[in-house]
C-alpha cells in the first residue's frame, strides 16, 4: 500500500506541473523509470517471500526456519526488512 501512496503522490506532483506549470511531457516518462524499478522491487519480495513460505520439504522448512531464526535477532536487518517491506524507502 505504500508503494500506491507513493506512486499517487509522485504522480500527482508531475501531473500538476505538466498540466498547470507548463513542465515538458517527458516529465512522465522520468517518472515511468523511477517508479517502475520500485514495482519491481515489491514482486519480486513478493515472489521471495511466498516461495520461502511454502517451502514443503521438511529440511528446508527447518533451515528456513533456522536461519530467520539467527538474522531475526540482527536489528540492522530487522530495520531493512521492515523498509523493505513497507515501501517506505529504497536503502542502497
Amino acid at each position: 500500500m505504500n508503494a500506491g501512496i507513493q506512486d499517487a503522490v509522485d504522480l500527482a506532483q508531475i501531473l500538476a506541473a505538466v498540466i498547470g506549470d507548463g513542465a515538458p511531457e517527458g516529465a512522465l516518462d522520468a517518472y515511468e523509470r523511477r517508479r517502475r524499478p520500485v514495482a519491481q522491487d515489491v514482486v519480486a519480495l513478493t515472489d521471495r517471500a511466498t516461495r520461502m513460505a511454502t517451502v514443503h520439504a521438511r529440511p528446508a522448512r527447518a533451515a528456513r526456519n533456522l536461519v530467520i531464526g539467527l538474522v531475526g535477532r540482527l536489528p540492522a536487518v530487522r530495520y531493512r526488512i521492515a523498509y523493505q517491506v513497507a515501501e517506505l524507502a529504497r536503502p542502497g
